[in-house]
């Protein structure tokens, strides 16, 4: 099983840490590991990739596990909250282009849809 590691930098500070793998076992095996240590994630499904999104917060810090079923990809995240928060603030405020929207939206962004829609029919 090969990896490929990244880091996130924010004003010379680690913030992030990604991990890309592949395997069902080790999806298995890393979801039992976190989901014991942490308890039960929070879990988003979406259509487009295949995608499973596991999610758990441990104080200042969230974990992610991402699961490409079509695919067998695997990509987890720890992100440092403080830091992780400064850096998207900043992505904002630069303008910079959001991600692409994810459809159909999960409840949360689905309300926050509606909140933008209202304020911008003013």
């Amino acid at each position: 099983m090969g990896q490929r590691r990244r880091y996130g930098y924010f004003d010379d500070k680690l913030f992030a840490v990604y991990v890309h793998m592949e395997g069902i076992d080790a999806f298995s095996q890393i979801r039992s590991y976190v989901q014991h240590k942490y308890g039960i994630p929070r879990i988003i499904r979406e259509s487009r990739g295949d995608l499973t999104t596991h999610s758990w917060k441990a104080e200042e810090t969230r974990i992610k596990l991402k699961h490409y079923q079509t695919s067998g990809k695997l990509k987890i995240s720890f992100y440092y909250l403080p830091i992780s928060r400064l850096a998207n603030l900043e992505m904002e405020i630069e303008g910079e282009e959001p991600p692409e929207p994810v459809f159909p939206l999960n409840a949360r962004r689905q309300r926050e849809a509606i909140q933008q829609m209202e304020f911008l029919s003013f």
